[in-house]
């Protein structure tokens, strides 16, 4: 698998620097991974949940000038709608 360290991470299989790129690391070493550590292609770390825009700790609001972009939301995109059948 190949993931991509925050910070320098070293065990028993060897010593993994940290960096932009990402480095081989054998599958069993999974379970001791730093929680900081990204595994690229894992599907679970593409999916991630919408998260909201913060300024000064409090949510920031859409600005309605910009139709196209959505500050109220990282990325610039709001979620889904999701359709309530009732």
């Amino acid at each position: 698998m190949k993931v991509i360290f925050q910070r320098d991470f070293s065990c028993s299989a060897g010593r993994f620097r940290s960096g932009p790129d990402p480095v081989d690391v054998p599958d069993h070493l999974k379970s001791i991974l730093p929680s900081d550590a990204v595994i690229v292609g894992d599907e679970k770390q593409q999916v991630r949940k919408p998260k909201r825009a913060r300024k000064a700790g409090k949510f920031a609001a859409d600005d309605k000038s910009t139709p196209d972009i959505n500050e109220a939301w990282e990325g610039g995109k709001s979620p889904a709608e999701l359709s309530a059948d009732k």
